[in-house]
């Protein structure tokens, strides 16, 4: 039995991604669960994606950031993990986006698994509101708690619900939108 939360350590690799670091920094700084630590990986980068990295972290103690040569997205996702200090780990990529409570929905889950596995949501920003989205799925959340309640034989024995998973076992990745 868990007597404290876990901390999550969420690993964002990120090579040019200037057009989308933002939103995807902003998405892990609004989570209702504060015990993680965000670590940016800058895989080399030729645009502001630097300076974007470097602005969070003067101006948040979650936020750190590690600034490497260009290796490509696995080698900055390990160097990310060498770097966590947390219980679990999140990969999120750069053009990603977590719903504001991400988190809080898996960490329940964590102390029965390893691993906490979740689902993603692709929209593109011209045809919808993320807004509008996130609406969508928290009226949607009972009826899924619902349905994996149903399957939690399964998911006890095997994965349960979320995005994140043990650093015991393999890492996963996580939710876009």
């Amino acid at each position: 039995m868990r007597n404290r939360l876990p901390v999550i350590s969420i690993i964002i690799p990120a090579y040019n991604a200037e057009k989308t670091l933002k939103k995807c920094i902003k998405s892990v700084l609004r989570q209702t669960y504060k015990n993680y630590e965000l670590i940016i990986v800058d895989d080399g980068s030729e645009d502001n994606t630097v300076a974007i990295s470097d602005f969070y972290a003067e101006r948040y103690s979650a936020v750190q950031v590690i600034h490497s040569e260009n290796q490509g997205v696995s080698s900055a996702r390990n160097l990310g993990m060498e770097k966590a200090i947390g219980d679990y780990i999140l990969f999120l990529d750069a053009d990603d986006r977590l719903i504001e409570s991400a988190l809080d929905n898996m960490v329940p889950y964590t102390s029965e698994a390893e691993w906490v596995i979740g689902n993603y949501v692709m929209i593109e920003e011209k045809s919808g509101s993320i807004d509008n989205l996130c609406k969508y799925m928290r009226e949607k959340a009972d009826c899924y708690n619902k349905l994996f309640e149903k399957c939690q034989h399964f998911y006890k024995k095997y994965v349960k619900i979320g995005l994140i998973s043990s650093r015991k076992g393999v890492r996963n990745s996580c939710e876009n939108i």
